[in-house]
Parts: C-alpha cells; structure tokens; sequence
C-alpha cells in the first residue's frame, strides 16, 4: 500500500475573520498568524451580497510583533476592489516564500453596511513539522484514507 499523506496533516487551518464579522462599514482585522515555522498562507475571503455602491478592499499585513503596532503591507499581497459584480464568490490571496516579518494578517474593508463578508479562513501551507495540530477554529476535522 502505498504511503499516503492527507492535506490536513500538513496545514494550518485558522478562521482568522468569523463569518459576518464585517457587516458594516469599517475595517476588520484577522488574527495575527506566526510564520516562522511555515512557508506559505492561502487566505479565502468568502463574499456575499454587496449593495451597488458598496465595496469590498482586502490585503495582507505583517509585523514583527504579534500584537501588530507597526503593520507593513506585503507587496503586491492585495485584491482588486469588490463592488457589486463580484458579490457571492470566494477570493483567494496566497502569499508565499520569504515573509517580511514573523507575524501576518488579512485586513478587510467594508465601504458600506450591505457589503457581506461570509469569513476569512487562512491555510498555512509547507510547515517545517508535521502532523500540524489544528487550532481550535477547527471543529471537526474528518480524513478518510480510501483504498
């Protein structure tokens, strides 16, 4: 049988923004997420309705400190605006390779109160350890070997 290694015992899963946690205007920051034992974030910015004037700004910061005092933008780790065209879809930003600083984080911005944020789930992805111990974000996690 051949040796078989699932996703899940290789990534991070974090719920860095509950869902609906954006549900009106203003910014709302992500947990603070440490790097150093990871190569990779993919972070999945899920979206629902958004007014015709509303709009929906997302990107990556990092800090040296968990408690993020001095934030950093990570260039070129930000999403084309949303505005109601792009409403009830999921958007992805994956930043890989030599982080800035130790620590990153997602910040979302609602222009008005009827832009819907559903959540933002990160996967930290090529750690140094594995099996990865999942945060308690993470419910349940069900892996099924089949054969």
């Amino acid at each position: 049988m051949p040796n078989i290694h699932e996703l899940s015992s290789h990534v991070a899963i974090d719920q860095v923004i509950d869902p609906i946690s954006v549900s009106s205007a203003g910014t709302a920051n992500g947990d603070s997420l440490d790097m150093q034992e990871y190569d990779g974030c993919l972070f999945l910015l899920s979206v629902g309705a958004i007014a015709p004037t509303g709009t929906i700004d997302a990107k990556i910061t990092s800090d040296a400190l968990t408690a993020f005092g001095s934030p950093t933008d990570v260039p070129g780790a930000a999403l084309t605006q949303i505005d109601d065209i792009g409403d009830d879809k999921v958007y992805a930003i994956d930043v890989h390779g030599k982080m800035p600083e130790q620590f990153i984080r997602i910040e979302v911005t609602d222009a008005v109160a009827v832009a819907r944020v559903r959540g933002v789930l990160a996967i930290r992805y090529r750690g140094r350890r594995a099996p990865v111990v999942q945060s308690a974000d993470v419910a349940e996690l069900v892996s099924v070997a089949l054969t």
